[in-house]
């Protein structure tokens, strides 16, 4: 009886394990930097899925999940399929994970995975490959990299796409002058970069990948004609030399600097304008911004104009930027020094703006002695005709009073008509002295009386600035009716 009862029991767990499975599958190697793909397969009535968020020591970026149910002999079993995905970037063992089917604990297998090191294709149909315009730079020097695809002219592509280059330890920009011709039997298309080296040493670039998907050869026992399918091209790998620049050293290239003033001698309260410009080639990105710091002076600056352009093989690139200075006194500009390493030369090169002093002519009030002299003799002149003043003031009174009266009303009717400028609520509308300075920042230097109270306005309290507001409204009100803005 015992021998049965153990016979028994092998029985239900025999069939029990019959029915319950775990599968692993993936590639046995995989290419540094591109998605390396884990399948899981569960089969069993009832099936507890381990957390993986980490397989060795990558995270799990993307996962997915599939499920269905089979009868077999009136047994119904659940078959899970998970996927994991993961960059792993050395040779690297999936573990053995722990899941509970229809109540045990089943491990799954381990996984040794080697890294795999990727070779040029080679292809009668399609050639990919890069080449640089020099191997021997320094850091931050220019250089031209071009990527070049060929692939014979029957060839059936059903879609192409390049996978995005990783240029580690470079800054870079894909150009607009791709171009495409034909060679003997292929079409060849180019692909050209700009690289900037950020590191220095010797530097790989790894091989870059074309995604393609072909029409397939045909198949006899389709049903359907020829079937697509996925190929990707590698490229060579290219290797460069990057030496270091001399110490406190950023820019390389050749580059020219000027300067510019709109005038040297200035009312009191009157805004200058300052220009300063950088041409050449080179460079220019690690160019740090320029700004000014002058004592009793308020400086305002205009966003950098950079413009950069890849011109018969150079890198020719442009920096512009416009100030403008407010004081009441006497200033200098200082001269601006741009220092570069000159590659041809192998030296340091140093070139420098002007430097600028600028005279501010203040306003000279009368005296208080002439005030009171101008004071006297108006009231002696005005008491001498204060007869015929009264005289004129009685009869003509009534009529500018009626008069005044209309134009009151005309002007008040009028001004409720019209609506209001968009600048003229900007400013009506803004909540502090400093909205107030950015709103009229792009007027300065158009209109002097308006430069006048944005100088006022500079130097106020917070707690002024409504007063010097209320005095800006008017002064745009006025030149809105001069149709001046």
């Amino acid at each position: 009886m015992l021998i049965l009862f153990r016979i028994g029991i092998l029985l239900v767990f025999f069939f029990t394990s019959a029915f319950s499975s775990i599968t692993l599958s993936s590639k046995n190697t995989f290419y540094e930097n591109e998605a390396f793909i884990i399948n899981y397969e569960v089969i069993a009535q009832k099936i507890v899925f381990p957390s993986i968020t980490k397989i060795a020591s990558y995270d799990v970026q993307n996962t997915s999940k599939q499920s269905s149910y089979s009868n077999i002999n009136g047994t119904i079993s659940k078959k899970l399929v998970r996927q994991f995905l993961i960059y792993p970037q050395n040779d690297f063992i999936i573990p053995s994970f722990a899941f509970v089917l229809d109540g045990k604990t089943v491990y799954s297998e381990e996984k040794k995975i080697r890294k795999q090191k990727i070779i040029k294709t080679k292809d009668n149909n399609f050639e990919l490959s890069i080449k640089l315009s020099k191997k021997d730079l320094y850091l931050g020097e220019d250089a031209l990299l071009i990527l070049i695809f060929k692939y014979r002219k029957n060839s059936q592509i059903l879609d192409s796409s390049l996978e995005t280059p990783r240029f580690d330890n470079f800054w870079f920009k894909q150009l607009r002058s791709s171009q495409q011709y034909e060679e003997g039997p292929f079409i060849v298309q180019e692909i050209p970069f700009l690289i900037f080296p950020q590191k220095v040493g010797q530097i790989i670039i790894p091989p870059l990948k074309v995604n393609l998907q072909i029409l397939g050869t045909n198949n006899s026992f389709s049903l359907f004609g020829n079937e697509s399918k996925q190929l990707n091209i590698y490229s060579n790998s290219l290797s460069l030399n990057v030496k270091a620049l001399p110490e406190n050293i950023a820019l390389i290239g050749e580059f020219s600097i000027s300067s510019s003033i709109n005038k040297n001698e200035l009312k009191e309260n009157e805004a200058l304008s300052y220009q300063i410009k950088i041409e050449g080639y080179g460079n220019i990105d690690d160019l740090e911004d320029i700004s000014f710091n002058i004592k009793n002076t308020t400086v305002f600056e205009n966003k950098a104009d950079v413009k950069k352009e890849f011109i018969s093989g150079r890198y020719q690139v442009s920096y512009s930027k416009t100030f403008s200075f407010l004081s009441n006194n006497d200033f200098i500009i200082p001269s601006f020094t741009l220092r570069y390493f000159d590659k041809n030369s192998k030296s340091i090169k140093e070139i420098k703006t002007k430097e600028y002093q600028v005279y501010v002519n203040k306003v000279k009030n009368k005296s208080i002695l002439e005030k009171q002299k101008i004071i006297k003799k108006t009231q002696h002149e005005k008491s001498e005709n204060i007869l015929l003043s009264k005289v004129l003031f009685f009869i003509f009174g009534i009529f500018f009073a009626v008069l005044i009266f209309s134009l009151f009303k005309f002007v008040t009717i009028k001004n409720k008509k019209n609506i209001e400028s968009s600048l003229y609520k900007k400013i009506k509308n803004s909540s502090s002295k400093k909205a107030l300075l950015n709103i009229l920042a792009v007027y300065i230097l158009k209109f002097p009386i308006l430069d006048e109270y944005i100088y006022k306005l500079e130097k106020c309290e917070e707690k002024e600035y409504k007063d010097i507001k209320k005095d800006i409204l008017l002064i745009i009100k006025k030149l809105e009716k001069k149709g001046k803005l």
